[in-house]
């Protein structure tokens, strides 16, 4: 399921995009059938800010959905921090809490 999908925000920001996009089919229709093109000038003015309007709320509900990592990206980080995990095996454990503090990360408590 794509992001668009999975949030009603999402879709209904993505049909209003589609609707608009679609639109100046009919005012082409609307010309070749004899309608004054200054009229028809003014729908298509109308519609282009409207797509513009909903592009934008597009766009911003897009960034709040959060970005999946790839596996290559995984596999990046896990070997670019591999370093890191072997200093946090050995560190003091106020340094691992600051650590994973910074990070905005919680530590698991150990089971007995």
């Amino acid at each position: 399921m794509s992001a668009l999908e999975s949030s009603p925000r999402l879709a209904d920001a993505g049909r209003s995009v589609t609707e608009c996009e679609r639109k100046p089919v009919g005012c082409r229709a609307a010309l070749d059938a004899g309608t004054d093109p200054v009229v028809v000038a003014g729908w298509i003015t109308e519609t282009e800010a409207r797509r513009k309007v909903e592009q934008m709320r597009l766009d911003q509900a897009i960034a709040k959905v959060p970005k999946r990592l790839t596996g290559e990206e995984i596999a990046a980080m896990a070997t670019e921090h591999g370093d890191l995990r072997k200093l946090l095996h050995s560190a003091d454990p106020q340094d691992k809490a600051d650590v994973y503090e910074q990070l905005g990360l919680m530590t698991r408590p150990k089971k007995n």
